[in-house]
């Protein structure tokens, strides 16, 4: 026979643990946000804002665990949210991880897209930047699948 689980907590978490949890919580739709934000902007402003967005998940991460774990410590309930924000301070990093890759792979083209897209006036100009920013990265694809 296996020895009986311990009892689960009943006890709420401490204000502080709480705390802790919420601002990871917020500090993990920040990551998310930012990341999101930095996909669609300017690769010179968007570098900063994955990179931001690459720290405040990590931040959130780490304060979410730091939280479950003196919740455990003091027998106490998991703080309410935590789970959630230890999940989307990963989305967030993970998201700004690829974001980054993507970013150092494909400078030149989102540089030169972005140079392209800023001068032209006309709606058939921005679908030839368009068009030769996806000639572009298929190029660049294709040399790297065949480097590997």
């Amino acid at each position: 026979m296996r020895p009986a689980a311990p009892p689960r907590p009943t006890k709420p978490p401490e204000p502080s643990v709480r705390q802790r949890a919420l601002a990871a919580f917020f500090l993990g739709g920040l990551s998310v946000l930012a990341a999101l934000l930095g996909v669609g902007s300017n690769p010179h402003r968007g570098i900063y804002l994955v990179f931001f967005s690459l720290v405040v998940g990590v931040g959130a991460c780490w304060l979410a665990l730091s939280a479950m774990r003196q919740a455990r410590r003091d027998a106490s309930m998991r703080p309410r949210g935590a789970v959630f924000a230890t999940v989307l301070g990963v989305l967030g990093s993970l998201l700004s991880v690829v974001m980054l890759i993507a970013f150092a792979v494909f400078w030149q083209q989102l540089t030169t897209f972005n140079q392209c897209i800023s001068s032209a006036n006309t709606l058939a100009a921005q679908q030839q930047c368009l068009n030769q920013v996806h000639r572009s990265v298929n190029d660049e694809i294709s040399r790297l699948g065949s480097r590997g």
